[in-house]
């Protein structure tokens, strides 16, 4: 009997003591069903050159469905609130137009796999240069697995704007050729033909100083320009500078 209370005090006194011990859990393990995974990403911007507008893209990789979905964005001065464009209804509150501040967005509910437009317009001062950094964040009610793409940062800044000296035509194939200064394209860059801008030419070659660039080619770009007409051209440069004029073709 004595050595069997002996054995039964051991056991309870092992158990006691492991209740003691301290108790961690893997952050990354399996997610939960009832984890939504929401995010932040950058949007669509469909308009070429806009220096003045945020794009968001906030997302749901689920496994289930987000609720109180919280998007915060805040404008540095200079810069200050134009308006704000979303694609389902939820409550923002603004610093107010023309102010700087920061804005949040509210939303009910975001199913799992869903995707929630959000642009944020604004005024930039005239000067070119760097404002500061946005940090965008999101969150919801839910436990959210994955942290790391709730943030998303930017750099606000306003580019250089391009000025235009001249633009005159090179034959055999047709060709534009424009100088000026801060004309750089690089893979972001190009030049928009008329008013809707609906036709984007070709860049042919670039200065790496930005003084000159050629845009082609051939019938297709010719036909853009009928002889005696004004077209418009835009022009955005890889920094976001944009620039708007009107060539008239003279033969």
């Amino acid at each position: 009997m004595r050595r069997s209370r002996a054995v039964r005090s051991f056991r309870i006194f092992v158990v006691i003591a492991l209740g003691l011990l301290p108790f961690t859990t893997n952050a990354s393990g399996p997610v939960g069903g009832n984890d939504a995974d929401v995010g932040i990403g950058v949007g669509v911007i469909s308009d070429p050159g806009s220096p003045d507008r945020l794009s968001y893209s906030v997302t749901n990789a689920g496994p289930a469905a987000a609720h109180h979905v919280v998007l915060q964005v805040p404008i540095p001065a200079p810069a200050t609130l134009r308006d704000v464009v979303v694609g389902q209804p939820c409550q923002i509150t603004t610093p107010g137009t023309d102010h700087s501040g920061q804005v949040a967005l509210v939303f009910d509910g975001l199913d799992a796999g869903g995707q929630l437009p959000v642009d944020v317009f604004l005024y930039l001062p005239e000067q070119a240069g760097p404002i500061g950094e946005v940090s965008a964040t999101v969150s919801a009610d839910e436990v959210d697995p994955d942290t790391a793409n709730n943030v998303l940062t930017q750099l606000l800044s306003v580019p250089r704007k391009p000025t235009i000296e001249r633009i005159r035509v090179l034959a055999n194939p047709f060709r534009l050729e424009i100088t000026g200064t801060g004309l750089t394209f690089g893979p972001f860059g190009s030049v928009f033909v008329g008013c809707d801008a609906g036709y984007r030419a070709q860049i042919e070659s670039e200065e790496p100083d930005g003084t000159r660039v050629v845009i082609g080619r051939g019938r297709a770009l010719a036909k853009q320009f009928p002889v005696g007409y004004a077209v418009r051209l835009t022009v955005v440069t890889s920094e976001g500078g944009r620039l708007e004029t009107t060539y008239s073709r003279r033969r």
